[in-house]
């Protein structure tokens, strides 16, 4: 694809240009009355280009958006001259429907975009009927006053004068309106909320560290999860081994040595994962824990049990059954991922074994030591409820909690604002997970955790998001998502590692560290009513009735500086400083920036800017 293909753009306003399909088309151009300019672009070949556009001549990045009808559509850049793929979109409306192709910077892009239809059978009507370049992150083609909610009388309104879409995009400097009543309290706000994964918790190495151990008495989580993977592997072939020499026991000595040496000052509940079970347990090979072997590893989890309360007397409250065990169990076994039916119905899914052997352990753990707390499934899957309500039916009489993990992404190149959506979703799993086991048990209170979440699944991805602010963005957002839902507790993976962690494997600590410091220094308390206007700036505000602050977080989730206009009730009423914690990449190399602000010119009002991808803590003393 060259420029000579591209049309010209046919509408350009500050911050955004549309472009017709039909200004050059690579295909049959039809006719529409509900089409943008009255014709869209129809080509019946599967992964044929439809539409190809040059980028507009002014803007460092954009987020693509493209209207389409019946076709799954894909986004290609031409970066070097060279095509390159990037965002599916894999729905077939039937309708007209904007859909959105992520954020790309001029250089990933190259000089021009070509939009291609996906595989499949389509209609006569089906198409592409024109794109967007938007500079903002948080424009919408279907806004600014359209009454349609698929955009037709918005293009209606473009079509007759371009200028329209202007306030939409001076939105981006436009303040966004927060407003705070510090007077309702819609929740109570404990450390637990804000708690971390110890992956490396088990390593001698950390366990003798003191910069490590004071790492995690600065990020304060008020629960430590040890897990590891490679626990159920000899001491003495891995650091993360926790089982003796022949591998069919534990290592007494080491599990004492390490959970003697991280006793932390601040007292966080401990919660111990029991990933899986030793080899020898699976003498076939197949990945499943042999059925004659069953009781056998309940007796072995319960040794583990005797090792920590009562040899060592460490008082940990609460033991994790299997970890992941989904995967291979239950969505191995059926078609799409997990969702679907049985990819063959005489091969009926495992998933009832994973809940018996869960019930098994669970009694044996809890004749060792009564007073404990006994949870699963620790699943990798937080989205297939179906598979939840079964285990947890199974298992209800020895289900004292009940955990999900989630993750937002495979790829590095998911855009920004994609991540962020999905850890807004974290609270959807959660809030689904709170419904369900009110639903299996109205009577007993079962706490959910959502024990492990970041942004991608796989560590080979190695996202860099997830080691700068971008991921202290993902964690704050996560945080506020998952409090908000009904979450017990929410532990973000990990603390410290080359991938993942919230410091380095030199123990320096990355912004995710600074997040977690403010949220479980000043985000403890009484959560009290926010409003905030638009997607672009999530607000959340705790008031602490012993400490005597009150603490405004602002998270700017997109890539343009965000003002906000913050109007409260009740207190602060400006008569005092007050301090502003800010975490962004600009400022200070991504370390927070602590300054001490004039009281309001104006009481209970206040205006601030805040940098893009940033977070933002604002903290009023009575």
């Amino acid at each position: 694809t060259t420029n000579t293909l591209a049309p010209l753009i046919v509408a350009e306003t500050a911050g955004t240009s549309r472009v017709e399909a039909e200004a050059a088309p690579r295909g049959a151009v039809r006719e529409d009355k509900e089409a943008s300019g009255g014709k869209y672009v129809h080509v019946p070949g599967d992964y044929q280009p439809v539409l190809t556009a040059a980028l507009p001549k002014t803007g460092d990045a954009f987020t693509v958006w493209a209207r389409v009808r019946g076709t799954q559509a894909q986004l290609k850049g031409t970066p070097g001259g060279v095509q390159k793929e990037y965002e599916w979109s894999w729905d077939k409306p039937d309708k007209w429907k904007w859909v959105r192709f992520g954020r790309h910077t001029r250089a990933e892009l190259g000089d021009s975009i070509v939009i291609i239809r996906g595989s499949g059978a389509v209609g006569d009507s089906d198409g592409v009927d024109c794109l967007v370049f938007a500079t903002d992150d948080g424009y919408k083609p279907d806004a600014g006053g359209s009454t349609a909610p698929d955009g037709t009388a918005f293009l209606a309104d473009f079509e007759k004068s371009p200028a329209i879409v202007a306030p939409i995009a001076a939105m981006s400097t436009a303040p966004v309106a927060v407003s705070v009543d510090w007077t309702k309290t819609e929740g109570k706000v404990t450390p637990t909320h804000y708690s971390l994964n110890l992956y490396g918790g088990f390593s001698e190495k950390n366990a003798a560290s003191p910069p490590y151990k004071a790492n995690i008495e600065y990020m304060a989580p008020g629960m430590v999860r040890y897990h590891n993977a490679g626990k159920m592997q000899p001491s003495s072939k891995s650091w993360e081994g926790c089982l003796n020499e022949a591998g069919t026991g534990w290592d007494r000595a080491k599990i004492a040595r390490i959970l003697a040496a991280l006793r932390f000052k601040h007292k966080p509940a401990v919660l111990l994962n029991i990933p899986s079970f030793p080899a020898g347990m699976d003498r076939n090979s197949d990945g499943f824990l042999d059925t004659d072997q069953w009781d056998a590893y309940a007796a072995l989890c319960a040794d583990f049990v005797r090792i920590v309360n009562v040899e060592n007397k460490f008082g940990v409250r609460y033991f994790e059954i299997t970890n992941e065990w989904d995967g291979r169990y239950f969505t191995d076994f059926r078609e799409n991922g997990g969702s679907g039916g049985l990819k063959d119905p005489a091969r009926p899914d495992r998933w009832d074994e994973v809940g018996e052997v869960y019930n098994r352990c669970a009694r044996a753990m809890k004749a060792v030591d009564p007073s404990i707390k006994t949870g699963g499934p620790a699943a990798a899957r937080p989205d297939l409820s179906g598979m939840h309500e079964r285990f947890a039916r199974k298992t209800l009489p020895n289900l004292d909690f009940f955990s999900i993990h989630a993750y937002a992404s495979g790829s590095a190149d998911t855009p920004d604002a994609d991540v962020y959506d999905r850890a807004i979703a974290m609270g959807d799993f959660v809030k689904n997970a709170v419904a369900l086991m009110k639903k299996v048990s109205p009577g007993r209170k079962i706490p959910v955790f959502l024990d492990e979440y970041n942004i991608s699944w796989t560590w080979e991805t190695r996202d860099p998001r997830m080691t700068n602010v971008k991921g202290g963005v993902f964690d704050a957002l996560t945080m506020v998502a998952t409090t908000r839902a009904g979450a017990d507790s929410a532990l973000s993976w990990n603390e410290k590692d080359g991938v993942y962690g919230k410091t380095d494997n030199d123990n320096n600590r990355r912004p995710g560290a600074e997040v977690f410091r403010l949220f479980n220094t000043y985000l403890v308390g009484n959560r009290v009513r926010v409003q905030s206007g638009g997607d672009a700036v999530t607000a959340y505000a705790v008031a602490n009735t012993v400490t005597k602050r009150q603490s405004l977080l602002l998270i700017n989730r997109t890539n343009t500086a965000r003002m906000v206009n913050a109007t409260f009730t009740g207190r602060p009423t400006g008569a005092k400083p007050y301090q502003k914690v800010e975490i962004a990449s600009a400022r200070n190399g991504e370390k927070p920036t602590t300054t001490r602000e004039m009281p309001f010119a104006k009481p209970g009002r206040q205006l601030w800017t805040l940098p893009a991808h940033s977070v933002t803590l604002l903290t009023f003393d009575r």
